[in-house]
């Protein structure tokens, strides 16, 4: 026998593209129209195209065309939407039948001739509703007895106020949790009622589809927009409650036309397919912010950026069907998103990442700028223009001013505000040595670290030096200090790359230095950097030695390498998210570390993260838990909101078998939905 497994698993000017990859079988593009995408209970993608039916396995390929020799291939190649009936059978929309097809015994059989036929929908009680032209609604009582069908179009015929035909078309159907239905015309939504009579509602655009919400929330889709409207249970009117079009939408072109609509299962995320990309819209603070998101693929075109149809599957992963195929969303149901800021720094490091707020960042490049980018409309401006390399960027103590390490200067703004550019700067102190790091220890210190220059140590008032912080700075002289970090415990850690990794216990006094080799010694002397956890763990980023944490409660020190399964053993930058877990990035992509379970999740390029190289020390976190990595150009925002493991198992099926090496046809071989049933 052979054995299917399906898993479709891709889980998860300045300018964001959403990564996707091509479907392609044997490295040959599948380039068809895709009118409608849709998955059966078995786990099956079926492709509804203008040239035929398509099963997608998640590996192969298999092809229905009308054939005028056979008399149970499909009547009609050129076919518009699918709904599966509760025997598993499939009902086609095409150009001119109503189509029915039975997998298990490979048969189609076609009703209506010449008529165009659309099917909309499965009620509660299994029954399908279709849209035939000239004739109007079809609901149809489906069988296990494909010659049992049964068809009801009377309620075309009882009432004259609402007719069907070429004038008033229905494009969708919706079945409430009240078990009344509702349907989507070119003239707005109207009503069954008990008696079995159309009445209208107030909603009298052209609506394309209805989806639902939660509780007694609706979508509703035109090709202008999107609206949320409450149902009422005693009446058949709306009450909207938000819309969002054009205006809301970002400013790319001057319009979209929306062909397609999908929510995510816990409703935060619509998808919008329009004619020139997707439209994503994710739920902030109870309002959908959209941001565009621009198909990259190895062969854009117009064509393939035309969206027809989009699903999320059952493992939450994206297809969306265009004018010349499919493509499926690599990035884990966005989880990452890349920021490009522009041509002219395609080529150049970005620094030091500070993030203002859930909206904006400071990105500082190799060079003299640092731009201010807006990650909800993808543009930048021009912040402030140094001199001399920016290396980090820091609140003072009053958490007003910033402070910049500006080259070998230590810069101050006087006017910082986040509206305003080209804020003026005071130098605090000009060094021999480069900045690299700038930690406010209280309101009278600021400890600055130096390349090959160690520890100075500032007082914002005329205070000597005390001994002990005479000692810090002698011992750490000419030392590569990198990066610095003050935790809960008012413990500063050091990390200098060649030296190792120095803790001063500032209300004690002591420095105690962490070395390899020695016991609860660092992994490595290059320290790239450092986070405290919620905990106070301490996690720390090496170079060539992986990841290290720090527990004060027994003062040991754990390493997790490559051995462990991270993905490198250069840690870049460090974060946790607000479930406690670690992201981090290396020198081989970006990488997930669930501190319950001791495990990495490694993504890279087949995640949507295409760039290995990130950044020493170039990380950041907002407000509202988005993550920011640097790499080279731009930057890669981390949701780890939408990271979910996948706890559903991949559906086992059998597509064909073999009796002593002959191989059986599909006549042979019955698939249920409860079991498997071999007919020999």
């Amino acid at each position: 026998m052979r054995f299917l497994l399906i898993f479709l698993a891709l889980c998860c000017g300045a300018q964001n593209n959403t990564q996707f990859i091509e479907l392609s079988i044997s490295g040959i593009p599948f380039n068809k129209k895709v009118n409608f995408i849709h998955q059966d209970t078995k786990g099956f993608l079926w492709l509804a195209t203008n040239n035929g039916l398509y099963r997608y396995d998640g590996h192969s390929l298999k092809e229905h065309k009308y054939n005028v020799f056979d008399e149970n291939a499909i009547p009609n190649n050129n076919i518009n939407s699918i709904i599966e009936d509760n025997y598993g059978n499939l009902w086609l929309g095409t150009e001119s039948y109503l189509v029915l097809y039975n997998p298990n015994k490979n048969i189609f059989k076609g009703y209506y001739r010449d008529k165009t036929a659309k099917v909309l929908g499965k009620s509660s009680k299994g029954e399908i509703w279709a849209f035939l032209q000239n004739i109007g609604l079809v609901k149809i009582r489906s069988s296990g007895d494909i010659d049992q069908v049964e068809f009801n179009t009377e309620l075309n015929y009882r009432g004259k106020e609402i007719t069907f035909g070429n004038s008033q078309i229905i494009n969708d159907y919706y079945e409430d949790d009240y078990g009344r239905h509702w349907f989507a015309t070119n003239r707005g939504i109207i009503a069954l009622t008990d008696q079995g009579k159309f009445v209208n509602t107030n909603i009298n655009v052209n609506v394309i589809s209805i989806s639902k919400v939660e509780g007694n929330t609706i979508l509703v889709t035109t090709h202008e927009g999107v609206h949320f409207l409450k149902l009422n249970r005693d009446h058949h009117k709306f009450l909207k409650v938000e819309n969002y079009n054009h205006t809301h939408f970002p400013k790319r072109y001057d319009s979209y036309t929306i062909n397609a609509t999908t929510l995510n299962t816990d409703s935060r995320t619509i998808w919008l397919g329009t004619n020139h990309g997707l439209l994503i819209g994710n739920k902030v603070n109870n309002t959908y912010r959209f941001r565009f998101s621009e198909i990259s693929t190895s062969s854009t075109s117009k064509l393939n950026i035309a969206i027809n149809s989009i699903l999320v599957d059952n493992y939450n992963n994206v297809w969306a069907g265009t004018q010349r195929g499919v493509l499926k969303l690599i990035d884990k149901a966005l989880v990452f998103e890349y920021h490009r800021l522009g041509e002219d720094l395609e080529n150049r490091y970005t620094n030091f990442i500070f993030s203002e707020n859930e909206n904006h960042q400071l990105v500082a490049y190799n060079g003299q700028d640092v731009y201010r980018y807006n990650t909800v409309t993808n543009t930048k401006e021009l912040f402030y223009d140094s001199e001399a390399n920016i290396a980090v960027i820091r609140l003072n103590e009053s958490n007003k001013q910033l402070l910049l390490g500006s080259g070998r200067a230590l810069l101050q703004t006087r006017n910082y505000q986040i509206d305003k550019t080209s804020p003026s700067m005071d130098t605090l102190k000009l060094y021999h040595k480069s900045v690299q790091d700038i930690i406010t220890v209280d309101k009278k210190s600021i400890w600055v670290g130096l390349w090959g220059g160690g520890i100075d140590i500032i007082h914002t008032e005329p205070i000597t030096l005390s001994d002990f912080e005479q000692e810090v700075i002698d011992k750490l002289s000419k030392t590569n200090v990198f990066t610095m970090l003050k935790d809960s415990k008012n413990n500063l850690w050091i990390g200098t790359r060649g030296t190792g990794l120095f803790r001063v216990d500032i209300d004690n006094e002591k420095l105690h230095h962490f070395k390899p080799k020695e016991k609860n010694g660092i992994s490595s002397n290059g320290i790239l950097s450092i986070k405290e956890a919620k905990n106070g763990h301490i996690w720390i980023g090496t170079r060539g030695g992986g990841l290290n944490q720090y527990l004060y409660k027994d003062d040991s020190i754990f390493t997790y390498n490559t051995s462990n399964g991270l993905n490198s053993s250069t840690v870049a930058g460090i974060e946790e998210d607000e479930n406690g877990n670690i992201w981090l990035s290396t020198q081989d992509g970006l990488s997930f570390f669930d501190v319950s379970t001791k495990k990495f999740i490694n993504f890279d390029a087949d995640d949507g993260v295409r760039e290995s190289q990130f950044v020493f020390k170039s990380h950041s976190k907002s407000t509202e838990n988005s993550i920011f990595f640097g790499t080279v150009g731009g930057f890669y925002q981390v949701y780890p909101e939408k990271f979910k493991k996948s706890e559903r198992l991949p559906n086992t099926v059998i597509t064909d078998f073999s009796i002593f090496g002959n191989e059986a046809n599909d006549e042979t071989l019955e698939i249920t939905n409860s079991n498997l049933e071999y007919a020999i």
